[in-house]
């Protein structure tokens, strides 16, 4: 079932939206719109710039990744300092 909110919202607004258009002229509705528009597709753009550079830094710091596991010839390096997680066992010399 809809609430009484959700019934009076769309009237409520169209009737504020009509009130509002009778007392200011049209040259400031116009005004005002094109003000709300700039104001949202700046913010928009400027969070789009700030995460093209987060994702053009991360991209960098992976590329330095993959270039320090692959040579020129495009070998894989393999790091001399490995250790395994778990001791090996030792053999018994009594075999």
């Amino acid at each position: 079932m809809d609430s009484i909110e959700s019934k009076l919202h769309p009237r409520f607004s169209i009737t504020v939206g009509v009130d509002l258009s009778v007392v200011f002229p049209y040259w400031l509705i116009t005004v005002l719109i094109i003000i709300l528009f700039l104001s949202n597709s700046s913010r928009s753009f400027c969070k789009g710039i700030e995460k093209w550079r987060k994702e053009a830094i991360l991209k960098k710091e992976l590329n330095k990744q993959q270039e320090t596991l692959v040579n020129s010839r495009g070998e894989i390096l393999i790091d001399a300092a490995y250790s395994p997680q778990c001791p090996s066992e030792e053999e018994s010399t009594l075999v």
